[in-house]
């Protein structure tokens, strides 16, 4: 192996690309603070490790860089197809290069095999199209396959699932954290990825490697290090130190601020006695939806309950459903009252009658006239006003999707009132639907 590094055109520059290279993890988080070799060793990987490698950037132009690197490696013109924007190495290894700007630009891979998905900047990319790209990484020859992820911290919520993937690695706060480098085991158990023991059955393996700009000699001898470390502290600790919970910094406009959902998250305890007083419920619209009901117990918020396609059929199969769940209670149920929402609402009124609202994003919203511009911007700014650390005793559950999509909406000061960015808008930024934020503000935004 170290014979087939020092004959190659690429050579690893640090500890921390060679442990890339000899890393054997099924899914690797490689990076951290700005600067640390990462996409160049993305390169080393599909150069030495991998047979035919797909490489991605979110956007085709921040793969410029790369291209240009491997120019130098590869002087001559021969090893690349511009057509396919294939790389093919003298010894027969192949690289492709490509971009998903768009949520469904996913699918134009579908059914293409790989053996080595690597991401540049994963955090750019939806948790979505991570999972579905990750369907076609097989290899006939019984090669290891690998999801290989090079990141920064991300710089907003959108990127949040990457720190729910490699939170014992990544989360100071984790009761049982694991060291750089570590394998961990996981499987999908009741719809999520949990913890298990090595050697389960159908589990894969994960694995963060950290790697810092002291780890880049190309430029730890610089000053690039005393720039970074005069950026905003908060900018700083992400960039720099390669804090994954420091760099998702508050836009401007955004409707609930990240700090905000954090504290609350924070407060939660697992389970409650408290009696249930509210349910929300956000029907499928077709498509990639889902069906999310959420129940509150006075301050404290369940984890959302996300039915099946199956289960989101029909407005009667829905209110079976959340007859089941409310059992003996009593709690004042919401309904996103659009689509399969109509028929649930009429589902349940024969059953708990008042106790059931149908809400309308579009229509007018209550009070006083000019505040709000729709029903949407008022549950929005009403859930922000419950979660006002200040006054908040609301706990939400420790959900990384959870914060990513309460964290995404922006509002701008219309002459109508205060408007919240529609559900079609979150869904372009966020590469799926935010069914579980909207549930949850159907729950919440009310006394």
């Amino acid at each position: 192996m170290n014979q087939q590094i020092d004959s190659s055109p690429w050579l690893p520059v640090s500890a921390t690309q060679l442990s890339l290279l000899n890393c054997e993890a099924d899914q690797v988080l490689f990076g951290g603070s700005v600067a640390g070799g990462k996409s160049d060793a993305l390169l080393g990987y599909s150069i030495l490790r991998s047979h035919n490698a797909l490489l991605l950037r979110r956007q085709f132009p921040q793969l410029l860089s790369l291209q240009n690197r491997l120019r130098q490696i590869f002087p001559a013109s021969k090893y690349y197809r511009a057509t396919e924007a294939t790389w093919t190495f003298p010894d027969g290894r192949s690289l492709e290069l490509g971009s998903c700007p768009n949520v469904s630009d996913v699918e134009k891979f579908q059914g293409r095999p790989h053996d080595a998905l690597l991401l540049d900047e994963a955090t750019h990319f939806s948790e979505d199209q991570v999972n579905f790209l990750t369907a076609w990484l097989r290899s006939a020859d019984g090669r290891p396959c690998r999801l290989i992820m090079a990141s920064n911290p991300p710089m907003d919520g959108t990127g949040q699932w990457v720190v729910d993937w490699f939170k014992p690695w990544i989360d100071p706060s984790h009761p049982n954290p694991a060291k750089g480098g570590e394998l961990r085991y996981f499987k999908r158990i009741a719809g999520r990825m949990q913890e298990v023991a090595e050697g389960t059955e159908a589990s894969i393996s994960r694995t963060y490697i950290p790697s810092r700009l002291a780890d880049n000699p190309f430029l730890s001898e610089t000053d690039y290090a005393s720039r970074l470390s005069n950026l905003p502290k908060q900018l700083a600790q992400a960039l720099l130190d390669g804090d994954f919970f420091a760099g998702a910094q508050d836009r401007p406009l955004q409707v609930i601020p990240n700090s905000w959902i954090r504290e609350s998250q924070s407060k939660w305890t697992e389970g409650t006695d408290l009696p249930m007083t509210h349910v929300g419920v956000d029907c499928s619209r077709g498509g990639r939806d889902r069906t999310v009901i959420v129940c509150r117990h006075r301050n404290w918020v369940a984890e959302p309950i996300i039915l099946s396609r199956e289960e989101s059929a029909t407005g009667g199969s829905v209110t079976a459903r959340i007859l089941q769940i409310i059992g003996d209670e009593n709690p004042r149920v919401r309904v996103d009252g659009i689509g399969v929402g109509s028929s649930v609402v009429d589902h349940l009124h024969a059953y708990i009658g008042h106790l059931c609202e149908s809400v309308i994003n579009s229509q007018a919203a209550p009070g006083r006239k000019g505040e709000y511009t729709n029903r949407r911007a008022y549950d929005y700014w009403n859930l922000r006003q419950r979660l006002d650390p200040a006054t908040s005793t609301l706990q939400l559950p420790p959900s990384t999707a959870l914060y990513s999509e309460l964290s995404a909406p922006e509002y701008t000061l219309t002459a109508r009132g205060i408007q919240v960015q529609s559900k079609e808008d979150l869904i372009r930024k966020l590469g799926r639907s935010p069914d579980i934020a909207d549930a949850v503000v159907l729950a919440c935004s009310v006394g």
